[in-house]
């Protein structure tokens, strides 16, 4: 897998490259390793480089590991929810799926991570995030199984854990760094 290539794809034309993701094998390893860390890595390097330009690497460099290590943990955690919630909507309940339908619909979320070089604008990143909805109902079908008119309320449902995922990572990251 090309990841530039997989990125373009992704964003450019989401449909046609979930089914190729779909034909891929379940490797979670590999795709947390080679695609996700890497990604995850643009929020945590900006972070780190925009406090460091304000004067405080050490505190960048805090919140950059425990922005990374959440966003690892917390892409776990979707993708098992969306595998455990899919059998409700007609889908299957196929955690490597799930974890690549986690992954993949993220990647422009990820991307708008580079706004925190620059801390007072850091929130635009979540513009891109936006995306990241669509993405998980073109995904939910070819991913999951997840067909027709069971696509909207699967979204809908997921999306409502995730805000609770990250609400929850919010809360963890508070107590970390006042700790």
């Amino acid at each position: 897998m090309n990841v530039f290539q997989r990125i373009q794809n992704i964003l450019v034309s989401p449909a046609s490259e979930w089914q190729v993701i779909a034909g891929e094998p379940n490797n979670a390893v590999l795709l947390m390793t080679a695609f996700a860390f890497p990604l995850m890595g643009i929020g945590a390097v900006a972070t780190f480089l925009g406090y460091a330009l304000l004067g405080a690497p050490l505190g960048g460099l805090e919140l950059a590991i425990i922005g990374f290590v959440l966003a690892a943990v917390s892409t776990v955690a979707i993708g098992i929810v969306a595998s455990k919630i899919a059998p409700q909507f007609g889908g299957r309940d196929d955690i490597g799926a799930a974890l690549k339908l986690a992954v993949y619909a993220q990647v422009p979320g990820w991307l708008g991570g580079v706004f925190a070089i620059i801390p007072r604008i850091a929130l635009l990143g979540l513009i891109f995030a936006l995306y990241d909805i669509y993405l998980i109902y073109t995904g939910a079908t070819p991913m999951l199984g997840v067909g027709g008119d069971k696509r909207t309320p699967f979204t809908a449902i997921l999306i409502g854990a995730i805000v609770v995922i990250f609400l929850f990572v919010v809360v963890i990251s508070g107590i970390i760094v006042h700790a």
